[in-house]
């Protein structure tokens, strides 16, 4: 049984690193480690080693066999704010990578990070051209502020030059020199050969654990709607550990010192706007839905492939297939009419899209592209009769002009930071 290392010690600092090989210890590099901005009280982790009862006969009654070491495994379970860059991706400026942004490309798979242009021509809220040919790659997404003040954040469904199609139609045609702003766009990669050193430190200067070949064990999105912040919980398992004096970096782990958390602007989660359109047309009317809850579910699961010449018997992690979505959620609003049960009869496909934020630098936008209703059940909305519908998604269907083999066009979800 494992039976060594510390389980719920208090945590003061999470560091993480991309491995160039998967398992080896990266701390040489420990100056360009991310801190993790996680919430206090929530980090917990492992650092254990398998023992094994060899099993053989003792002769006095009183005796016990020496056992043999077996594996070493490691865990690591934290909550941070689901929060984006603070950075507006506007003409000239690209969008950042925050520490969230780091753990979201090593677990998806895939990053892209897009400069902003500015409206050349826009005769309707659909479709347009902006100032710079090709900034904002299909798949992602763009950003528009009315003028109220107010950000849009929709999906790119096509771009050829200077030409921009969305998703769904912003409320109406940008003006001429309006800001379109670019994306941090996170999404699901086929077979994503990634993997994280984690340092994780306590609260005194020699209770410092590096983990290695780390990746995600699960990963839960909570998105309230009563103003507080929305989080994401991360539950990870890795392959092996070193305690910090036996790191290649073991000199720069001796002294605790404050960190910045660099790119990372937490926001409460009651403004925004839920959009759910067939998957066929672009019109934005009634395709806003006013919700009293809502749920996107990542089912992104790694499995372990096994190699006695791997680190402690792993050669890496693999995507798995579960048999089931790799997104699904639910959501709930008031009982008007049939709508959801008439889609859900029908197997319609809808586009799903969840903006968290109003102001550039301080969006997320929540994306299922191609999914089917399998369930429409009444509910309580607050007191009110209410819907509760469930939603399981598949690969993008709405991204025009898809190229075979390109992940970002067809992933079944991504995250988007405008």
């Amino acid at each position: 049984m494992p039976n060594a290392g510390p389980t719920n010690e208090p945590v003061s600092l999470i560091q993480a690193f991309e491995e160039t090989t998967f398992g080896a210890d990266m701390t040489g590099s420990l100056g360009s480690f991310t801190a993790i901005p996680f919430q206090e009280g929530s980090a917990t982790f492992s650092a254990t080693r398998e023992t094994h009862d060899p099993q053989h006969a003792v002769q006095d009654v009183r005796d016990y066999r020496e056992e043999v070491l077996g594996r070493k495994r490691s865990s690591l379970q934290f909550t941070m704010p689901l929060a984006p860059t603070g950075t507006a991706a506007g003409q000239g400026t690209t969008a950042v990578q925050s520490a969230l942004g780091l753990l979201l490309e090593l677990v998806m798979g895939g990053e892209l990070l897009t400069p902003g242009s500015s409206a050349a021509s826009w005769s309707n809220g659909a479709s347009g051209t902006i100032a710079t040919a090709s900034p904002l790659a299909r798949g992602g997404a763009m950003g528009w502020v009315d003028t109220s003040g107010v950000l849009h954040a929709r999906g790119v469904r096509n771009n050829s030059g200077t030409t921009i199609t969305s998703k769904i139609a912003f409320p109406a045609a940008p003006a001429t020199s309006d800001v379109i702003y670019g994306s941090a766009t996170y999404f699901c990669t086929r077979d994503p050969d990634k993997s994280f050193n984690f340092v994780v430190r306590g609260l005194e200067s020699q209770d410092d654990w590096v983990l290695l070949g780390m990746q995600l064990d699960s990963m839960t999105l909570s998105l309230p709607l009563d103003g507080t912040i929305p989080t994401v919980q991360f539950n990870f398992k890795g392959a092996s550990w070193l305690y910090g004096s036996q790191a290649t970096g073991s000199a720069s782990l001796v002294d605790i010192t404050p960190v910045a958390y660099a790119n990372t602007s937490p926001i409460t989660g009651h403004a925004g706007r839920f959009l759910i359109q067939e998957t066929t047309t672009q019109q934005l009317t009634g395709a806003e839905v006013p919700i009293n809850a809502v749920s996107f579910e990542p089912q992104i699961t790694y499995l372990e492939v096994t190699s006695p010449s791997g680190t402690e018997g792993t050669h890496r992690w693999r995507l798995g297939r579960n048999n089931g979505p790799m997104i699904q959620g639910t959501f709930g609003t008031f009982f008007q009419d049939l709508t959801w049960h008439t889609g859900r009869d029908n197997k319609t496909d809808y586009q799903i899209a969840y903006q968290i934020g109003t102001t550039a630098g301080e969006t997320i936008l929540i994306e299922a592209s191609t999914c089917q209703l399998t369930m429409a059940d009444r509910g309580d909305a607050n007191g009110i009769a209410g819907v509760t519908a469930q939603f399981k998604g598949r690969l993008d269907a709405v991204v025009s002009n898809q190229v075979t083999g390109t992940d970002v066009h067809s992933s079944p979800f991504r995250i988007h930071f405008l």
